[in-house]
């Protein structure tokens, strides 16, 4: 499946999936996978989403060969069973269902990295 989306077979994924707006914090996710993993292979961002931050994000990640946009997906299902990591950093949605999204699909169950922006009281969250 990651050789559908032109993806290193053994590359960890860590995904983010929203709106791409202020609130959603993605600025802070790409800057800090670009302080740890910036051109490392073993290592992919994949951002799916579409929103007002798109363009300044895009441009953004463009100079990085490990940051990938999707832009809007329908059918998210495949795309969480290609991650390894869903990652939120987002301001609000303390009670997102978003954060459960990721969660079994299927027979995998990709561990969700939430940011300590905010508590998160209502969901077991697969801790890594």
């Amino acid at each position: 499946m990651k050789g559908d989306y032109e993806l290193p077979i053994d590359s960890k994924i860590f995904l983010s999936a929203s709106n791409l707006i202020p609130r959603k914090n993605i600025r802070l996710i790409i800057d800090t996978f670009i302080k740890y993993f910036s051109n490392d292979s073993r290592f992919t961002l994949i951002i799916a989403g579409d929103g007002q931050e798109k363009s300044g994000l895009e441009l953004e990640g463009k100079k990085y060969s490990n940051i990938i946009f999707l832009g809007n997906i329908i059918n998210m299902v495949e795309v969480y069973q290609i991650s390894d990591y869903f990652i939120s950093a987002s301001f609000a949605d303390v009670a997102s269902p978003k954060l459960s999204e990721p969660r079994p699909i299927g027979e995998t169950m990709t561990p969700v990295l939430p940011s300590d922006l905010y508590s998160i009281f209502y969901f077991p969250i697969f801790h890594v």
